[in-house]
């Protein structure tokens, strides 16, 4: 099915800092502007080669670079005349495979393969059958690409894979929607009671820093050891795992148990928690308007390592900074300090309480903790299929390592030791989209023109100039 859509670019105006830029490259159009384009990037396996791609109603445009900020390969394609955004890709040696889609209910997925040694673009129609399914995640993994879903009417996982043979495959996965304590497993899985096409499942990668509309998704999905990881935490006791094995075909589950005594008696409307998995780790906060815990579980074994209270009326031993009350990201104006536990507690529970974990040196784990409400919708974070407008498909945003999304966040971090997970000293590195601000100053990008990506094991950020015409990227 095919459709049209009248996109809205939002014009983001943020500030910039010329001596890290890299690269700038004209970005020439025909009959486009370039505000017309989504960007997208395909990292291979080894993170030294990155394609990113600029898709119109038209056209593609790709620009292959290499590690050293060096442009290898620029290329324009033909594509059908309708909107399509990119779902996702991987590299099969020098070749970029990119796959777009129209929306979550199109079968027909448009799979090219651009050759920089020939300069040839070669189409491959994908039929996924995908009508009657709810879509859960994509995930590029350099040298594959993995379409998720669940299928409505059935207990059933499908799993879309290209890349490990010429066609692509489908492996399903049963599970009993009742053994989650649910109706359906489509229901597990969605944000609403009924059937709700949108899913509750976030895709959390190992290499982009988590922004908090992603982690406050009681689903959360992992790709480790060719098998695709699924946390559930819709029970204040009780993080549920799912584990699909892709070479094996087969899915585990298990649960990782958690208690919080003064919790206990308190109705479920006064409750939050959220878990956040890291190496091996599993990061888990539970709280009420009495007190706040956090855990730090064996993901393998669920043994509890680490735990941490504190009381409405008592200080957080465990944090390293002031809890912020931020109204949006990007706007240091609306921060606000809060001075007591009990302020937190409620916001964390009128909302939704959640964890980040990411590791911020050799031996330290930096942590997040807070609460979340959204303010407004936006690009960036995990790629999901979103509403579109009223009569319309929805459309897929894709993830580009950060959010733009506002949100309403009161929160605070602390840093803590790999081995013992005791509370350690240390500087706390500003979020990644303060960092991003520094790059830019007065420089208007269009919505769904920029994006992270990873270098080694640092981060690059690029965007579209849509003055200058030019695609710049910089190194964070």
């Amino acid at each position: 099915m095919h459709w049209t859509l009248l996109y809205l670019f939002v014009l983001i105006t943020v500030s910039s800092s010329a001596q890290e830029r890299k690269l700038e490259i004209d970005f020439k159009t025909s009959k486009s502007s370039v505000g017309d384009y989504h960007t997208y990037t395909i990292i291979n396996k080894e993170r030294n080669r990155v394609c990113i791609l600029g898709v119109s109603r038209g056209e593609v445009k790709g620009y292959i670079i290499d590690g050293n900020y060096v442009l290898l390969k620029e290329f324009t394609a033909g594509k059908t005349p309708v909107y399509q955004v990119l779902t996702g890709g991987f590299f099969e040696g020098d070749k970029v495979h990119y796959l777009l889609a129209t929306s979550e209910d199109d079968d027909e997925i448009s799979h090219y393969i651009y050759d920089p040694a020939t300069g040839l673009n070669n189409y491959i129609p994908a039929n996924l059958e995908i009508r009657k399914q709810m879509f859960m995640g994509s995930l590029s993994l350099g040298d594959q690409f993995l379409f998720v879903s669940v299928k409505k009417k059935e207990d059933k996982i499908n799993v879309y894979r290209f890349g490990k043979k010429e066609a692509h495959e489908v492996l399903e996965f049963a599970y009993l929607g009742s053994e989650l304590g649910e109706t359906s497993l489509h229901n597990a899985f969605s944000k609403e009671d009924g059937w709700s096409r949108n899913s509750e499942i976030s895709y959390i990668n190992d290499w982009e820093e988590p922004s908090i509309d992603k982690a406050k998704s009681y689903g959360k999905m992992y790709y480790r050891n060719d098998s695709l990881i699924i946390t559930i935490d819709k029970s204040i006791n009780t993080t549920r795992v799912l584990e699909l094995d892709l070479q094996a075909k087969k899915v585990t589950s298990r649960e990782i148990q958690r208690t919080f005594e003064p919790c206990n008696a308190v109705s479920g409307a006064f409750q939050s928690h959220g878990s956040f998995l890291l190496d091996r780790h599993l990061y888990s906060v539970v709280c009420c308007n009495d007190a706040l815990q956090l855990s730090v579980h064996d993901f393998y074994t669920g043994r509890v390592l680490k735990q941490y209270s504190a009381g409405k009326d008592e200080e957080i031993s465990f944090r390293n900074t002031d809890i912020l009350q931020e109204g949006s990201a990007y706007f240091s104006g609306e921060e606000k300090k809060l001075e007591k536990t009990k302020q937190l507690l409620r916001k964390m529970t009128s909302g939704r309480a959640l964890v980040i974990a990411r590791n911020s040196a050799a031996f330290t784990v930096e942590l997040t903790i807070g609460s979340y409400a959204m303010l407004r919708g936006g690009g960036g974070g995990g790629g999901m299929w979103m509403g579109g407008a009223p009569g319309m498909a929805p459309v897929y945003v894709p993830s580009v390592g950060f959010s733009r999304e506002w949100t309403k966040s009161a929160r605070f971090k602390s840093l803590l030791h790999k081995d013992d997970f005791e509370k350690m000293e240390g500087e706390i590195e500003p979020p990644l989209e303060e960092r991003i601000e520094k790059f830019t100053k007065n420089i208007k990008i269009p919505q769904g023109s920029e994006g992270v990506y990873p270098v080694g094991n640092k981060l690059a950020y690029y965007y579209l100039d849509r003055k200058k015409k030019t695609l710049v990227v910089s190194s964070l």
